[in-house]
């Protein structure tokens, strides 16, 4: 008879199989699933795909909408600022991998991509039943509901840049920096809902004067570094771990928000963020 442990080892041996669900996020999603997949590919089988989802935020829409809104909230400079860096951060990438979007991704790493409007839809969750998905990596704004979280055999992990019972919900480190919370990387297997589950590893963040575009860099190249650990503890201790504690849940900041972020001498983004942009 095997126990849990003996388990984990054969299929190890046999490889998990992953599903990566994402945002179409070319500056920061698609590196980060770049050096995620150059680090996982022999060990893991990535047959599940890449599902590929519009960057959607709920409150205010999807499209021409979310730049607008980062322009209404963060003003021109910040806006103009983000946007020669995503210029060049995804200029750098291209240059080094000869990748430039999620189809481009799949051939070099002969991995089949998806592309849907919403991960909740039926063509979506019967496509990861019949594959018989093991492990699902969530990198989205959308919102996972009960009918795919609850797809029998498979444990989706996220991961979220913020104390998850103190800084749950959007935009974690700005809100850690207005409350004088311990900016905290934090990966979870999503239980009932997106802000529920285990707690599987946390990460705490040193530098106290990184503006908000330093730490999602940091927070983005330790990702691929540390994710193949981050499933082998869920897979080993996934009966100890320690649920989310009934978590503080803010919501997407209005002006006075990051009047308040901008008051405590906090910035979106600075230029050395840009000639550093990799």
């Amino acid at each position: 008879m095997l126990c849990d442990t003996d388990v984990i080892i054969f299929k190890m041996k046999n490889k998990f199989k992953l599903s990566i669900l994402t945002n179409n996020d070319i500056p920061w999603d698609l590196p980060l699933w770049y050096e995620t997949i150059k680090n996982l590919k022999n060990d893991f089988d990535l047959s599940g795909g890449i599902f590929v989802f519009p960057d959607r935020i709920k409150p205010i829409g999807d499209g021409i909408k979310v730049p607008l809104w980062y322009l209404k909230i963060y003003g021109i400079k910040n806006f103009f600022l983000l946007s020669i860096f995503a210029i060049v951060r995804y200029s750098k990438f291209v240059i080094k991998t000869g990748v430039y979007n999620f189809e481009s991704l799949g051939r070099h790493f002969d991995i089949p991509v998806y592309f849907f409007e919403d991960p909740n839809s039926k063509v979506v969750i019967e496509k990861i039943k019949k594959d018989k998905v093991d492990i699902g990596l969530i990198l989205l704004t959308h919102i996972l509901k009960k009918e795919i979280l609850d797809i029998e055999g498979i444990d989706f992990i996220n991961m979220h840049g913020g104390r998850l019972h103190q800084c749950g919900g959007v935009m974690p480190y700005l809100y850690s920096r207005i409350y004088d919370i311990r900016p905290t990387l934090t990966f979870y297997k999503v239980d009932k809902n997106i802000n529920s589950g285990l707690i599987i590893k946390e990460l705490k963040y040193k530098d106290e004067d990184a503006s908000m575009v330093k730490y999602y860099k940091d927070v983005f190249k330790k990702y691929p570094k540390v994710i193949s650990k981050v499933i082998e503890k869920l897979l080993r201790e996934k009966d100890s771990l320690k649920e989310i504690k009934q978590s503080r849940l803010f919501s997407y900041p209005d002006k006075e928000k990051f009047q308040k972020y901008t008051e405590k001498d906090f910035k979106i983004i600075e230029f050395s963020d840009i000639y550093r942009s990799k």
